[in-house]
């Protein structure tokens, strides 16, 4: 498996997204501590992650869908609603 940071180096224009119950509860901690993910997908995907595609798609911002946790310009995290 390659370093997580070469995908980011390799597709810097692609969103890494992460998500599954393993993120419940530390969705901040893992934007805080990994720089080439992108954002944590919530709860349950399915609609969070079609959504996000629909936004992309549509020339809106993808970070601000419900049920996503992602890296704010100034590297913080943003937390949209559940």
């Amino acid at each position: 498996m390659p370093p997580p940071g070469l995908l980011r180096e390799s597709w810097p224009s692609v969103p890494v997204l992460i998500g599954g119950p393993g993120t419940n509860g530390t969705d901040h901690w893992i934007i805080e501590r990994f720089p080439w993910i992108d954002g944590v997908v919530r709860g349950e995907g399915e609609v969070t992650l079609v959504e996000i595609a629909d936004a992309m798609t549509n020339d809106r911002d993808p970070w601000l869908v419900d049920g996503m946790t992602a890296r704010g310009s100034d590297g913080s995290f943003v937390r949209t609603p559940d």
